[in-house]
C-alpha cells in the first residue's frame, strides 16, 4: 500500500463476447473506500471512468464517458447508523439535465423519487410497505398531481 492508497488491476475475459473483455483499475483509500475506477478495453482505451469523495454524513460518484465528459453524478446522504436517508442522481445529457431525489424513511426503505427534467419536476413516485416492510404499493404522479401510474401488490399466504 503506497501512501496509504491501495491499487488493484483486473482483467476481465469475456469469452462470449470478446469485444467486452476489459481491464479495470481501482484506487481505494486506506479505509478501503473506492477512490477511482476506470475501466479500458483491450486495447488500452478508457471507457468509464467514476471518481469518489467522501464525508462523514455523504458519498459523492461522478461517472466520465470515454471522453472524459461528467455524465452522472449521484450523491448519498446518510443518517443514523450510517443509513440512506437520500439519494440524488443528476444525468447530463445533451442540452438538458435529469435529476432524481429519492428519500429514505427511518428504516432504510425508499419512500419517494422526485424526477426533475432541466429544474423542473415532471414527477413523483411513493412506495408503501406493510409493517413487516414489503413493498405494497407504487403511485406516480405527474407535477400536479394527477395519478399516471399505480400498483398494488397483495402477498399471497
Amino acid at each position: 500500500m503506497r501512501h496509504g492508497y491501495l491499487r488493484t488491476e483486473t482483467k476481465v475475459y469475456d469469452f462470449k463476447d470478446p469485444e467486452n473483455s476489459r481491464v479495470i483499475h481501482e484506487k481505494m483509500d486506506r479505509k478501503g473506500r473506492m477512490l477511482e475506477r476506470i475501466e479500458f478495453d483491450t486495447m488500452g482505451r478508457q471507457q468509464e471512468k467514476w471518481t469518489y469523495s467522501y464525508t462523514k454524513n455523504s458519498k459523492t460518484e461522478n461517472q466520465f464517458d470515454d471522453q472524459n465528459n461528467l455524465i452522472t453524478q449521484k450523491n448519498w446522504k446518510y443518517g443514523f447508523k450510517n443509513k440512506v436517508t437520500q439519494l440524488e442522481e443528476i444525468q447530463f445529457k445533451k442540452n438538458r439535465t435529469e435529476l432524481t431525489l429519492i428519500a429514505y424513511n427511518k428504516w432504510g426503505e425508499k419512500v419517494s423519487e422526485k424526477i426533475y427534467r432541466n429544474q423542473t419536476l415532471i414527477k413523483i413516485r411513493t412506495f408503501d410497505y406493510d409493517d413487516e416492510g414489503l413493498l405494497i404499493g407504487q403511485t406516480t404522479t405527474d407535477a400536479e398531481g394527477k395519478v399516471l401510474y399505480s400498483k398494488r401488490i397483495n402477498y399471497l399466504p
